[in-house]
C-alpha cells in the first residue's frame, strides 16, 4: 500500500474555489454581498444591569465634564470613540461625542477614563 494516501488530510478550499466565477456581473454580485454578511457580527443584547450602569455612567461624564470611551454597534460593527460628552438628547436619544453623533440603543459599553 502507499503510505501518503494514508497520512493525506483533505483541506477544503471553502469559498476560495468560488473566486474564477467573479467574472460573471451577478456571480460576484453574489460572492460580495456573502462575503459581506459572514463578517456581520450580531447585535448584542444588554441586561438591565449594565444599562443602569452605563446611564450613571453617562450622568457622571456629562456633569463632571469628564472624558469617555463609549463602544456601539452600527453598521453590523463594533465601533469606539472616546472624548467627553458635548450634547445629551433627550427627546431623540441621541449622544453627541466630538461631533459624532451616537443613538442611544446603539451603545454597548462605556468605560470612564
Amino acid at each position: 500500500m502507499d503510505k501518503t494516501m494514508d497520512t493525506y488530510v483533505y483541506r477544503d478550499r471553502k469559498m476560495m474555489k468560488w473566486l474564477p466565477f467573479g467574472a460573471l456581473t451577478e456571480q460576484g454580485d453574489y460572492l460580495q454581498a456573502l462575503f459581506e454578511k459572514r463578517n456581520q457580527q450580531p447585535k448584542p443584547t444588554l441586561l438591565d444591569d449594565a444599562i443602569t450602569e452605563m446611564n450613571y455612567l453617562l450622568e457622571e461624564a456629562v456633569a463632571m465634564h469628564i472624558p469617555i470611551t463609549i463602544t456601539y454597534f452600527q453598521h453590523h460593527r463594533y465601533h469606539t470613540i472616546t472624548g467627553i460628552v458635548e450634547v445629551v438628547d433627550f427627546l431623540s436619544k441621541t449622544i453627541t461625542v466630538d461631533n459624532t453623533l451616537i443613538t442611544a440603543s446603539t451603545i454597548t459599553h462605556i468605560e470612564v477614563i
